[in-house]
């Protein structure tokens, strides 16, 4: 992972998603929000950091990727008041976690902000409610207690060695 892209020491300015039409806007007052896409976040030096997963051939390439373009027939559309908190922040330290020691598969990032606040951004979908892993969506949260919770199966197929918050 590319922690490089990322403006430690930079203040978040605005966070969008991309949103497919049949999405529903992201809830107010919910801990988690379900993306099928990608996260864009703009940094106070005008940079922006685009968060999706990685359209994989196989498996053992699955994860978060960073760059990259919006996809067509999705729209850009500006959470930044979900996100309140985070917004003016200055950028700390970035966390990415990888599945495992042996493929460095980074299936979650924890942003940490200087005010004390984090963002985590992972690989996972809501079903019924809760976080569970699925390659090709992301998980968004601020909640220490919902990433701490979420750990991606624990199948052969997809070994983590961390949840969604780190060690």
């Amino acid at each position: 992972m590319e922690t490089a892209s990322f403006p430690v020491g930079q203040e978040l300015q605005k966070v969008k998603y991309e949103l497919f039409d049949w999405e529903e806007q992201p809830s107010s007052v919910a801990l988690v929000d379900d993306i099928a896409t990608a996260v864009c976040l703009q940094w106070g030096d005008l940079s922006e950091v685009r968060i999706t997963w990685r359209n994989p051939s196989y498996w053992e390439e699955e994860g978060l990727d960073f760059g990259g373009t919006q996809k067509k027939g999705t729209e850009s559309v500006d959470v930044s008041a979900r996100w309140k908190p985070l917004i003016g922040a200055t950028l700390d330290r970035v966390t990415p976690l990888y599945s495992n020691a042996f493929t460095h598969r980074t299936w979650a990032i924890r942003l940490e902000f200087g005010n004390g606040t984090n963002l985590i951004i992972a690989l996972g979908a809501l079903k019924e409610g809760i976080p569970s892993y699925m390659p090709d969506n992301l998980i968004v949260t601020a909640s220490e207690i919902i990433a701490r919770a979420y750990w991606p199966s624990n199948s052969d197929e997809y070994c983590t060695e961390t949840s969604a918050w780190g060690a």
